[in-house]
């Protein structure tokens, strides 16, 4: 984020404009949010982790997009080094951005100050609307080729971590022998079927 960071105004420039920022949470509701917009410049919206966002809240992104308001979605997920990759994953997440909403790609909800003042940033460079909502997402996109980080649960490190633990809390259960390496087999594929897990081994006999 070196190359971003260059390109933001300074901590002690002034944010002029009002981009407020709303947390999704199961009691939010249109007339809640259009509340909290009311002459906004801009919105960020805190989704959930992969950009789901309640369908009742399609109302009110329908309204800011209609006038010209853009609407930017943010991951909740601090934990990953990442946004929202996959917009389109689920079908609340898809429905929003049909509706015209933009995913941010690079930075999550922990960073979304960053977010804040590129917005600002290009709001006063005279921006609004449809050219605002292309030049922050493409500020905030994954390039051809270019690698999104991975988040310390996603690195080697943290897989063997939680591998660790996962079986910890099996043997704490009760699984042993046979039975905890069958378990730990179908964890490490993911499967959930039993003749979908991988033979150990000595052919899958035990």
């Amino acid at each position: 984020m070196s190359e971003l960071k260059e390109k933001l105004p300074s901590k002690e420039a002034e944010l002029n404009y009002n981009v407020p920022v709303i947390k999704i949470t199961p009691f939010l509701e249109s007339k809640d949010a259009e509340r909290q917009t009311e002459s906004a410049d801009a919105v960020i919206l805190i989704t959930y982790a992969s950009g789901a966002t309640p369908e009742r809240l399609g109302e009110f992104v329908d309204k800011m997009i209609k006038n010209n308001i853009p609407v930017f979605l943010v991951s909740d997920n601090i934990a990953d080094n990442h946004g929202i990759l996959n917009i389109k994953k689920y079908e609340t997440g898809a429905k929003i951005a049909e509706a015209g909403a933009t995913a941010i790609e690079k930075i999550n909800a922990k960073d979304v100050l960053e977010l804040m003042k590129v917005i600002q940033k290009y709001l006063s460079e005279g921006l609004r609307g449809v050219a605002l909502a292309e030049k922050v997402r493409d500020e905030f996109s994954y390039k051809p080729g270019e690698l999104k980080p991975l988040a310390e649960w996603e690195t080697p490190e943290g897989i063997a971590h939680l591998r660790e633990s996962t079986k910890w809390v099996m043997q704490r259960s009760g699984l042993s022998g046979s039975e905890l390496d069958k378990a730990m087999r179908q964890w490490e594929f993911g499967h959930d079927k039993p003749e979908e897990i991988p033979p150990d081994n000595n052919g899958g006999k035990t």
